[in-house]
């Protein structure tokens, strides 16, 4: 694989940048689709078809909020490499912001996804999707992807708190296919990462300042919220006595590569 991009099946996927090996975190923290592509043709289409259905996806939320589109994933009775990758990154998929919001909640949450509710204090039971070590070890990825070193979420960081999340950036879908030149930008994030309270999901649908990626654009807005959120509910920092740091290495890459 030359660095930057693979072909599959006749189509060339490419990355922004041109990392010659990226681990699994570094995949996540670079926005890679290469990387990730490679890493979904050896789990399988129908396996994440199955996990994206499990974590809400293609499904209405249970808040019953007038006009919720369900969104679509993709069902095939065999899977082709090009199409696996594409499900891998994003595209063929269709969510709405609700959705991605509530998805986080499993890695919140050592696995369980908690249905969103518009009522304060309104109990709903939890459902398990992923093991806890793996909930937590994306959880530890995505605090790389915002603070470790070549990060792309950098624009969301507050002094004191640790912070998970992931951007992200699409172009938009038409009845002809995706536009080439109308994006959406998103950041998702949970905060405090190491006792998580908080999940914050961001779009800006046709970005016209700043560019149109999801660090850059909607990064910035999640970190303005959050700061007023910390503020008002009065959570304190890692360093509080009350709220024990739990120290994540991010300097430390594990052993595998893709």
């Amino acid at each position: 694989m030359a660095p930057g991009f693979v072909k599959i099946n006749g189509y060339t996927i490419r990355d922004v940048g041109r990392d010659s090996q990226l681990d699994l975190a570094g995949i996540i923290r670079r926005s890679s689709d290469v990387g990730m592509s490679k890493v979904a043709i050896q789990t399988g289409g129908a396996v994440i078809s199955r996990l994206l259905t499990d974590l809400g996806f293609g499904n209405n939320t249970a808040v019953y909020f007038p006009g919720e589109s369900s969104g679509t994933v993709p069902f095939k009775r065999a899977w082709s490499d090009i199409a696996t990758a594409s499900l891998s990154y994003g595209y063929s998929v269709s969510v709405n912001l609700a959705q991605l919001a509530q998805a986080y909640t499993v890695f919140a949450n050592e696995g369980d996804l908690i249905p969103l509710s518009l009522i304060k204090g309104e109990a709903k039971l939890p459902r398990n999707v992923i093991s806890p070590e793996v909930a937590n070890s994306v959880l530890d990825m995505m605090v790389n992807a915002v603070e470790g070193p070549g990060a792309g979420g950098k624009r969301v960081g507050i002094e004191g708190y640790s912070i998970a999340g992931k951007s992200g950036t699409s172009r938009k879908a038409s009845s002809g296919g995706y536009k080439h030149n109308k994006y959406r930008a998103m950041f998702v994030g949970i905060a405090p990462a190491n006792e998580p309270e908080f999940i914050i999901a961001v779009l800006v649908d046709e970005p016209t300042a700043n560019g149109y990626f999801g660090g850059a654009v909607a990064a910035p807005i999640f970190k303005e919220v959050l700061e007023n959120v910390l503020r008002i509910r009065n959570i304190p920092s890692d360093e509080s006595e009350m709220f024990p740091a739990v120290k994540k290495s991010l300097s430390a890459e594990p052993s595998g590569s893709v």
